[in-house]
């Protein structure tokens, strides 16, 4: 009886992010049609970028940008980067 208690919670977990990059991607799709492509694509980013931040334990850095190897070669821009 626990483990289907548990699967039921686990469930409602997960739906909730899952709601909360819907409702950004309506967000997303209100702000493209205003050919600010940059801020619809940022709205996503930003939930999921939120989202790893809140599971993830507190010593992780979730945040985005560019990775520079040791010959200073930049990667192009990452939406998300974990360390």
């Amino acid at each position: 009886m626990k483990s289907k208690l548990a699967k039921i919670e686990l469930d409602r977990f997960i739906l909730t992010d899952a709601a909360e990059i819907v409702a950004a991607r309506e967000k997303c799709i209100l702000i493209h049609h205003t050919k600010d492509i940059d801020a619809a694509g940022d709205e996503i980013e930003i939930v999921v970028r939120n989202i790893f931040k809140r599971k993830l334990p507190s010593n992780y850095y979730i945040g985005h940008g560019h990775i520079v190897d040791e010959k200073l070669n930049t990667s192009s821009q990452l939406d998300i980067i974990i360390s």
